[in-house]
């Protein structure tokens, strides 16, 4: 569990070097509240990366951060993220709940 606040905490931190401030309601296309999900501060910025990580939305936050900053660099932050935390990291944490639960169901 400790990777998983590890990697947030270090990607929110690439998040904010890049990103902070640059977000605002007034400058955000689209509708809604997606302006919300910005790098501005450390917590917006781990709720940006959880709404991505659990795939809430998550093309239309893509879709914003491109529309600001360009077509391509967004899009590589968010996928470099989604892959990670969806396939590798995700991963892990379920084997590591698995192997426990296999250990004491083996005790039992």
């Amino acid at each position: 569990m400790m990777s998983l606040y590890i990697t947030f905490y270090t990607y929110c931190q690439v998040g904010l070097f890049a990103y902070s401030g640059k977000i605002t309601d007034k400058n955000c296309p689209g509708n809604g509240l997606y302006y919300l999900l910005n790098f501005n501060d450390l917590g917006m910025g781990l709720n940006t990366l959880f709404v991505y990580f659990v795939g809430n939305n998550w093309q239309n936050v893509a879709n914003m951060y491109a529309s600001l900053f360009g077509p391509v660099w967004p899009r590589v932050f968010f996928t470099v993220w989604y892959t990670f935390a969806q396939f590798i990291l995700l991963n892990l944490i379920i084997a590591f709940v698995m192997e426990i639960y296999l250990y004491n169901a083996n005790r039992i």
